[in-house]
């Protein structure tokens, strides 16, 4: 990831065993990487207008080689690519690099806007804490798993000037299990909150984890139907929403949810984010 990472040196191919690389100065290699940085960004945006042919760039080949090429973007910083690229089989390999791809949305998302995105994160923190269940781990693979989770929850999860609404002590507290992926604390809580307007989202939230990008989205469009909803939820919703629907591949609703999120009064800290992924999707 370092070498990956390195400005002088741009990836121009993947496949199961190597990762290929070319000094950004070398003109002779200009056409290869301009062509890679295209696939990767089409992968990672889709309708984004970039070239989508992967000939040359990756290679997928078996279940157990997209499983290498989806690890290798994900470690690029190209997670929404790498989840593209995942076989549909639920191979242990495969849902533990689906996990490490939802720890980086989860991470980018979080370092860019302050807070947590709550269906993203507790995708990630749910799955890596039933990963350290495992008694097969390694002591250097739960130190990793560890780690993670440190970067997830090295922040408050949420200020009160980010948003018009002054969140109750419970709903703080089921925010706080839902981003730490602790659903049963979670779920606990929910019980006892009296099923006040904002529990069908926290309820939905928890639900996410066994269910598909498109499902979701299906699901967090019907809740912006909601009309009881607050203002800052509807905000929220409207930015997962958009995120969801990069992830499932539907370019024009994550268009229209990040538009709609822009022009809502309420404030939300993760409208930047939201602008920045309008002008991957539409090529700019």
């Amino acid at each position: 990831r370092g070498l990956a990472l390195d400005p002088e040196w741009k990836v121009i191919s993947i496949d199961a065993r190597k990762t290929v690389f070319a000094a950004a100065a070398d003109h002779q290699a200009t056409a290869r990487i301009r062509k890679a940085s295209r696939v990767f960004y089409a992968l990672e945006f889709p309708g984004s207008n970039q070239e989508g042919s992967l000939e040359g760039v990756l290679a997928l080949g078996s279940p157990g080689d997209s499983c290498r090429v989806a690890a290798v973007l994900n470690a690029l910083r190209f997670p929404y690519a790498a989840l593209r690229v995942l076989p549909a089989e639920s191979s242990a390999e495969a849902e533990r690099i689906r996990t490490r791809c939802y720890a980086e949305l989860a991470l980018r998302i979080y370092q860019q806007s302050g807070i947590p995105s709550l269906v993203t994160h507790f995708r990630a923190t749910s799955r890596l804490r039933a990963e350290l269940s495992s008694i097969t781990l390694l002591p250097r693979e739960r130190e990793h798993i560890r780690q993670i989770l440190d970067s997830l929850s090295d922040r408050p999860l949420d200020s009160t000037s980010e948003r018009n609404r002054l969140l109750s002590e419970a709903e703080a507290e089921i925010r706080s299990a839902i981003a730490a992926g602790d659903q049963p604390r979670a779920s606990q809580l929910l019980s006892k909150s009296g099923r006040p307007p904002w529990a069908a989202w926290y309820q939905m939230v928890m639900e996410t984890q066994s269910l598909s990008a498109p499902a979701i989205l299906d699901r967090l469009q019907e809740l912006q139907k909601e009309t009881e909803l607050p203002a800052d939820l509807r905000a929220e919703i409207l930015f997962e929403s958009g995120c969801i629907a990069i992830e499932a591949g539907d370019p024009v609703s994550a268009v229209s949810a990040f538009e709609s999120l822009l022009k809502s009064e309420e404030p939300h800290p993760s409208k930047d984010l939201a602008a920045f992924y309008l002008l991957n999707l539409s090529g700019r």
